[in-house]
């Protein structure tokens, strides 16, 4: 039995308070929380081989921490809820921001630079922002369905701004993305066909 995460909760509530996780060698995650509530406050997570965090089918909050270097994503989350606040997400691999498999995302005072992909949004998930800045990012934001059992993926985003994006917006039909409440149309099809190492992000390892 491999674990997911270099540190897992699994059915396990948790609070962490002035962490720092840092510098995995191997393994998926950093952190890996499953069916759990969390807290994560004034903490930082470096230089993550793969993903920095990823929670599935949690409840949690995140609030005044930094990602910095993840090797794949930064925050990663299946079947869940989750409120972001100050929060700054710098060199990321693949997705920095991500939410699937009906998730929901409410952030504000949100960061994210130099990263491949800034907030990604698929199957049935929803992200709303307020207080946004994301710059030299590869994509800005993408909004998507990967998964047939599922469905498209919702941006909502205000007060905020994108700067030195290659492609600042990759909307799937269907998927909807609202930025101060003007609808971004769509301008792909089959976009996982795009992702995951074929032409944006990295693939799954």
């Amino acid at each position: 039995w491999n674990l997911t995460g270099s540190i897992t909760f699994y059915n396990s509530d948790i609070v962490m308070n002035n962490c720092v996780i840092s510098s995995n060698r191997s393994g998926d995650d950093l952190l890996n929380i499953v069916r759990s509530y969390f807290e994560i406050n004034n903490c930082r997570f470096n230089n993550s081989y793969a993903d920095a965090l990823d929670a599935d089918f949690c409840d949690g909050k995140i609030k005044n921490t930094t990602f910095l270097n993840s090797g794949n994503d930064a925050i990663d989350i299946s079947g869940s809820t989750l409120f972001i606040e100050d929060v700054v997400i710098d060199k990321c691999l693949d997705k920095a921001l991500s939410a699937g498999e009906r998730s929901i995302i409410r952030g504000t005072n949100i960061e994210i630079l130099n990263s491949e992909i800034a907030v990604c949004s698929k199957d049935l998930s929803d992200i709303t922002l307020a207080n946004y800045y994301l710059e030299n990012n590869r994509i800005g934001l993408t909004a998507f369905q990967k998964k047939s059992k599922f469905g498209p993926g919702l941006l909502k985003l205000s007060n905020g701004d994108i700067k030195g994006s290659s492609v600042r917006f990759l909307i799937e039909s269907n998927s909807v993305c609202l930025v101060d409440d003007i609808e971004i149309y769509s301008n792909e099809d089959n976009v996982k066909d795009l992702f995951y190492g074929v032409k944006y992000g990295k693939s799954s390892r």
